[in-house]
C-alpha cells in the first residue's frame, strides 16, 4: 500500500530506449544479495525488451559515458546514499529504522557526469530487494515468471512513470512465508530430476518466488531432506542468508535441526545418544542442539524451540498428563534458550524464537482446570507463540483480549495442503480465496501479526492462493477485513497482471475458471470424494453439479484456444491443468453416482454412465502424461500425487469407483420417473400407475423433468397426450413423442401468469408406448405477487423452507455488525459479525439477523442452522448461538419474547483430533449443523439469530416439517422462493 507519494517536477525516465539501456549500480560494499537481485532485475528487463542492462559498481562509473543510472542501496550501508543525504538530495526519515521499507525516487545530478538517477533505497536488505523487484513488477514481470510460466508483454522501450515513485509501508505481518511439506512424490521427484536434489539451485528458484511476493520466511522441505546439509553442505543456508530469507524449521524441528538429521547422527556410543527423549537422553540432545546452533546460528533464522515426539507425534505419549508435559517443556525450553543466548546472540542481539502450539502442544500451552499451562510462563514473553488452525483451514484458539493486552507475540500456521486425517488433501487447490480471507482476517484482527506461515505442500498447484495469502500478510489494510470484496478484487488483479495481453472478457473467464474450480473442489476435497457423496437422484444433485463442472471445462477450453502461445503456457500451468484434471475427477465420481442410481432402478442408461466414468479414468492418465511433457518436462514430477478414491486417511488402498452394468431385456420396455426421485412407474396389471406432480402449487416451481426409460435392446417409441382432455394453454411440454434407445427427458413447465392464485388447476397426461401406460396428474396454481418493501419473505414448499443467510428480512447491528460474505461457503454466501474480537455480554449487545417465513401446516418443525465448521476461539469453552421465534404480529408490536441458547459445540469438542467425529464430519462436509424444534401454527413467523460468539458464520437455515429432510443428499434442497429484496 502506498502511503505517501513523492511529488516533483517530472521530466520522464527511460531505462530502455531503443538500443540504450541504463545500468544498475550496486556498490562494492553492498550486501551480496543486493547484487544478486540486481542481476535478477537485469534479466527481468531483458525478458521485456530483449536488452539486458549492465550491473556495475563504482569502478564501472569511470568508463560509463551515459547520463542516467539506476542506484540500488541499503540505507546505513551505502556511501552513495550518505552522500545524497549530505547534499540534501535524499531525506532518509521515511525509511530509517523501519522494517522492510523502501522508497523509489528520481534525483538530479547525483554525481559528477551523471544527470539523473532512479534511486531504490531500502531501510534494510529486504526493503531494498522488495523495491528492486517492485520495478520488475512495474515493467510487467510478475511473481509467477518461473512458478507460473508467465512471460511478460514485450516492449521496445521501458519508461518509468511518476506513479512508480513511492514510499512503501511496513508489512502488516512481520514474518510471512510458506512451508514446503508432504513433498513426496511430487516436489521431491521434481527437484531431484531438475536440480539434482533439495539443493541451492532448487531453492534459489523458490526464494526468488518468495521475495517477489514480498515474503521473507520459509520452512524448507523436510520429509527426506536436510536443509543445512543438502546445499551441498551449507550452501542452502548461505543462499537464504544472502537473499535475506529468514529460515525456520517446522513445529517439531527445534534449534535449527532438520528432522532427518537425527537419524544421520544418532546412535549408541555417539555424543548424541540414540533416544529422542529428553528425560533419558538429556545430554545427548543438548549436544545435538548446541552443535546445530554453532553451525547455523550465524544466519538469519527464526529459531523453533520446544520439543515434540519423533515424526510429528506427541512427546510423552497419549497417556501422559498435561502437568508432566508442561514441566518437561519448561525444562527443555529453558535449556534451549540458554544455548541460543550463548551461541546465537553473538550474531543477533535478540535472536527471534518461536514455539509452535501444534496439535497436543496447544493443550500444554493453555493447561486445564487443574494444571496451569505455559501461557502465563514468563520465559515465553520474548518468544513468538505460533497458534495453529485445525489443518483443514479453520482456526482453533485465538488470543483472548487479556492475552492481546499483555504484549505477547503470536503467529499462525495455516494449511493449503495437509497429509493427515481424517482424509489428506494434497493434490490441487481446494481452499477457496473466500475462506482464506474470512479465516486470516480473524487471525489478524485477533492480534496475530508476528508470523504467518502456510503449508503449501509441493507448492505447484497452490501458488495462486498462496500469493493471496502473502498479499494479505504484506498489506492487510488493502486486502483484510475492511475490504469484504477483497478476494474478488485480488483474482481480478492477479489475472490482469499475469495475462496482461488478454482482453477483459478473456480475463473474466480466467477469473471464473480459477474461482469456480476451487469452490467445487472445496465442497468435497478431491481425495475424499467418492460416488456415494453426491446423490445421483435427489434434487438432481449429481446432474446439477455436472453442469457446473462442465461449465468450468467449457470455459477453460475456450480461454485456452483463444490465448496466444505464451499466455497459453501460463494458463495451462496455473489454471487449465488443475481445473481440468480436478473437474474430471468430479465428473468421474458423478458419473459413477449416476451409474449406481440407474443400476439400482435396473435401467440400461446405467451402462452409458459406466462408459463415461471409464472414459474419465482414461482422461485422468492422459492429463498426467500431458503435464509431464509440458514445456519439455519442466514440471515433471509435480503430477504424481494420488488423488482418486481414498479409502483411508492417506493414499494406501485408494481405488477407482466400482461400476455396475445392466443387461437389457429383449425387445423394448418402458418405465417413467421423475429425474429427482427414485420411484419408477412401469407396466402393471389393471389400471395404469399414476404419477402426481404438485410442485407447481408452490412459488418459484415452474419446471419438472421426467425420464422415459427403455430397459430393452430394441428402440422404444412413445407418445404423450392429454388423458381424456385437451392440454391446457398454461401447460408446456418439451416434447410429445419420440424414440428412446436408453433414456429420454421431457420437461414439463407451466406459465403461472395464466393461472388463478386462489384456486387449483389440474391437467392429466398419458404416456404410452403401446404396451405400457403411465398417467401423470399435474396440479398447479398462480403465484401471489405480494409486495414486500422491508426484506425477504419466504414461502414454504411442501412444508419445507430453505433460507440462504444473506436473504434476511432485517439486520440489527450493535457495536458489532453483520457483513455478507459473498461467493462463500457451501451454499454461496455467509453472514458473519465483525469485528471478530467483539463478544456480546447479553442478547441486547449482540448483533442479530431476522428471517421471515410462512408456515402452512400446524406441526412441530425442525429448524436447522447451517454454519461454517468454525472452532471455538477459547480452549475448553462451548460454542453457542441464540435464537428467538415470534409471529409477525408479535414481532411488529415488539412484544417480549424468549431467547433460546443452543449449544453448537460442547466443551469437550476437540478440533483437529481425528478421534472427534464431530470435527471430522465438519471439515469433510464443509458444514456444521445444529437442530432445534418448535411447534408452529399456520401463519407468518420471524426467526431471529443472535451472534453471541465471535467467528460464527451462518450460511443457511432449513425449516422442516415432520422430523426434517427426508431425502438423502449432500448439498440439500435449493433455496425456497422468496419475495422482497
Amino acid at each position: 500500500m502506498i502511503i505517501r507519494k513523492i511529488r516533483r517536477r517530472y521530466m520522464g525516465f527511460s531505462i530502455v530506449d531503443g538500443e540504450r539501456t541504463v545500468p544498475i549500480l550496486v556498490e562494492r560494499e553492498a550486501f551480496s544479495g543486493i547484487r544478486r537481485i540486481a542481476n535478477v532485475l537485469a534479466d527481468d528487463i531483458c525478458s521485456v525488451c530483449r536488452k539486458k542492462p549492465e550491473v556495475i559498481d563504482e569502478s564501472g562509473l569511470e568508463s560509463y559515458t551515459g547520463k542516467e543510472l539506476i542506484i540500488c542501496a541499503v540505507y546505513g550501508k551505502s556511501d552513495m546514499l550518505s552522500r545524497l543525504e549530505r547534499d540534501g538530495k535524499f531525506n532518509p526519515e521515511c525509511i530509517a529504522g523501519k522494517w522492510e521499507v523502501y522508497t523509489t525516487f528520481l534525483v538530479e545530478a547525483p554525481f559528477d557526469g551523471v544527470d539523473r538517477a532512479l534511486v531504490i533505497a531500502g531501510s534494510d536488505k529486504r526493503g531494498t530487494i522488495y523495491g528492486m523487484l517492485s520495478l520488475s513488477e512495474y515493467i510487467g514481470v510478475t511473481a509467477f515468471e518461473y512458478m507460473g510460466d508467465v512471460r511478460p508483454v514485450e516492449k521496445k522501450n521501458i519508461a518509468i512513470g511518476e506513479d512508480f515513485f513511492t514510499v512503501s509501508k511496513e508489512p502488516s505481518v512481520k514474518y510471512r512465508g510458506f512451508f514446503i511439506n508432504d513433498e513426496w512424490p511430487c516436489f521431491g521427484n521434481w527437484v531431484c530430476e531438475h536440480f539434482g536434489g533439495f539443493n541451492a539451485k532448487a531453492y534459489e528458484k523458490i526464494f526468488i518466488f518468495l521475495l517477489r511476493m514480498k515474503g521473507n520466511y520459509m520452512w524448507p522441505a523436510m520429509w527426506s531432506a536436510s536443509f543445512p546439509l543438502d546445499g551441498p553442505g551449507s550452501a542452502n543456508e548461505e543462499l537464504a542468508d544472502e537473499l535475506g530469507v529468514v529460515m525456520g524449521y517446522s513445529h517439531h524441528e527445534p534449534c535449527l535441526r532438520a528432522s532427518e538429521e537425527w537419524d544421520k547422527v544418532r546412535g549408541e556410543g555417539t555424543k548424541y545418544g540414540n533416544a529422542w527423549n529428553y528425560a533419558t537422553n538429556r545430554e545427548g540432545l543438548i549436544n545435538y542442539w548446541r552443535d546445530a546452533l554453532i553451525r547455523s546460528g550465524r544466519y538469519d533464522n527464526l529459531i523453533t524451540i520446544g520439543m515434540r515426539g519423533e515424526r510429528d507425534t506427541s512427546m510423552l505419549g497419549d497417556d501422559s498428563s498435561i502437568r508432566d508435559n508442561v514441566e518437561l517443556l519448561k525444562e527443555i525450553i529453558t535449556k534451549q534458550k540458554e544455548l541460543i543466548n550463548t551461541y546465537v546472540k553473538p550474531y543477533r542481539d535478540k535472536p527471534p524464537m518461536l514455539l509452535a502450539l501444534y496439535k497436543e502442544v496447544e493443550q500444554y500451552y493453555y493447561g486445564d482446570e487443574e494444571n496451569e499451562g505455559l501461557c502465563e510462563w514468563s520465559e515465553l514473553d520474548d518468544v513468538i507463540c505460533m497458534l495453529c488452525e485445525d489443518n483443514f483451514g479453520y482456526t482453533r484458539t485465538l488470543p483472548t483480549e487479556r492475552m492481546r493486552n499483555t504484549g505477547k507475540r503470536f503467529g499462525m500456521y495455516y494449511h493449503l495442503d495437509y497429509h493427515g486425517g481424517p482424509v489428506s488433501y494434497e493434490w490441487v487447490d481446494s481452499t477457496p480465496f473466500s475462506l482464506i480471507w474470512e479465516q486470516m482476517s480473524q487471525v489478524y484482527d485477533s492480534g496475530i501479526r508476528d508470523v504467518w506461515i502456510v503449508n503449501v505442500g509441493d507448492l505447484k498447484f497452490h501458488e495462486v492462493p498462496l500469493s493471496y495469502f502473502m498479499s494479505m500478510a504484506y498489506d492487510y489494510d488493502k486486502w483484510g477485513s475492511s475490504n469484504s470484496d477483497s478476494y474478488h478484487q485480488y483474482i481480478e488483479k492477479w489475472s490482469g497482471e499475469n495475462f496482461a495481453a488478454a482482453d477483459t472478457l478473456i480475463r473474466k473467464k480466467i477469473d471464473f475458471v480459477l474461482n469456480e474450480y476451487m469452490k467445487i473442489n472445496y465442497l468435497r476435497r478431491p481425495e475424499s470424494l467418492n460416488p456415494q457423496i453426491y446423490d445421483g437422484c435427489s434434487f438432481n444433485e449429481a446432474a446439477e453439479l455436472l453442469k457446473r463442472a462442465d461449465r468450468v471445462c467449457t470455459c477453460a477450453r475456450e480461454v485456452y484456444n483463444i490465448l496466444d502461445r505464451k499466455d497459453k503456457e501460463a494458463f495451462y500451468s496455473m489454471v487449465y491443468y488443475p481445473a481440468m484434471a480436478s473437474m474430471n475427477n468430479v465428473k468421474l465420481n458423478l458419473y459413477a453416482s449416476l451409474n449406481h442410481h440407474y443400476a439400482s432402478q435396473g435401467r440400461r442408461i446405467a451402462n452409458k454412465y459406466r462408459k463415461l466414468a471409464e472414459n474419465c479414468m482414461a482422461i485422468d492418465k492422459e492429463y498426467i502424461n500431458e503435464f509431464s511433457e509440458f514445456m519439455d518436462g519442466k514440471w515433471n514430477g509435480m503430477q504424481l500425487a494420488s488423488h482418486i478414491g481414498f479409502t483411508k486417511w492417506n493414499e494406501d488402498g485408494c481405488r477407482m469407483p466400482v461400476l455396475c452394468e445392466v443387461y437389457p431385456v429383449d425387445g423394448s420396455r418402458m418405465n417413467v420417473s421423475r429425474s429427482d426421485e427414485p420411484a419408477l412407474y412401469d407396466k402393471v396389471y389393471g389400471a395404469p400407475r399414476v404419477m402426481t406432480i404438485d410442485d407447481f402449487l408452490y412459488p418459484g416451481e415452474n419446471n419438472v423433468r421426467i425420464e422415459i426409460a427403455n430397459d430393452g435392446r430394441e428402440i422404444l417409441s412413445y407418445t404423450i397426450t392429454g388423458n381424456g382432455m385437451e392440454l391446457p394453454g398454461w401447460l408446456k411440454l418439451s416434447g410429445t413423442e419420440g424414440e428412446v434407445q436408453d433414456l429420454a427427458e421431457v420437461e414439463i413447465s407451466v406459465d403461472k401468469s395464466l393461472l388463478c392464485e386462489d384456486c387449483e388447476s389440474r391437467a392429466s397426461l398419458k404416456i404410452s408406448d403401446g404396451v405400457t401406460t403411465v398417467i401423470v396428474d399435474i396440479r398447479a396454481k398462480g403465484e401471489n405477487k405480494e409486495s414486500v418493501s422491508d426484506g425477504c419473505v419466504f414461502t414454504a414448499q411442501k412444508n419445507t423452507t430453505i433460507i440462504r443467510a444473506d436473504h434476511y428480512y432485517r439486520l440489527d447491528n450493535t457495536q458489532a455488525e453483520f457483513k455478507v460474505l459473498a461467493d462463500y461457503g457451501k451454499y454461496g454466501a455467509g453472514l458473519k459479525a465483525f469485528p471478530v474480537t467483539f463478544k456480546a455480554g447479553n442478547y441486547e449487545e449482540a448483533p442479530r439477523v431476522t428471517y421471515c417465513f410462512d408456515v402452512e401446516k400446524p406441526a412441530e418443525y425442525v429448524i436447522r442452522f447451517f454454519m461454517t465448521p468454525s472452532n471455538p476461539f477459547i480452549k475448553g469453552r462451548a460454542f453457542t448461538l441464540a435464537y428467538s421465534i415470534q409471529t409477525k404480529e408479535e414481532y411488529d408490536s415488539a412484544q417480549n419474547h424468549k431467547v433460546h441458547d443452543v449449544e453448537v459445540l460442547p466443551k469437550d469438542y476437540r478440533a483437529g483430533e481425528n478421534s472427534d467425529i464431530r470435527w471430522c464430519e465438519g471439515v469433510l462436509s464443509q458444514i456444521r449443523t445444529v437442530d432445534v424444534k418448535e411447534g408452529l401454527e399456520r401463519g407468518r413467523y420471524m426467526l431471529t439469530v443472535y451472534a453471541m460468539e465471535p467467528g460464527m458464520v451462518l450460511q443457511q437455515i432449513g425449516i422442516y416439517c415432520d422430523g426434517g429432510e427426508s431425502k438423502r443428499s449432500y448439498l440439500g434442497r435449493k433455496e425456497t422462493e422468496y419475495i422482497g429484496k
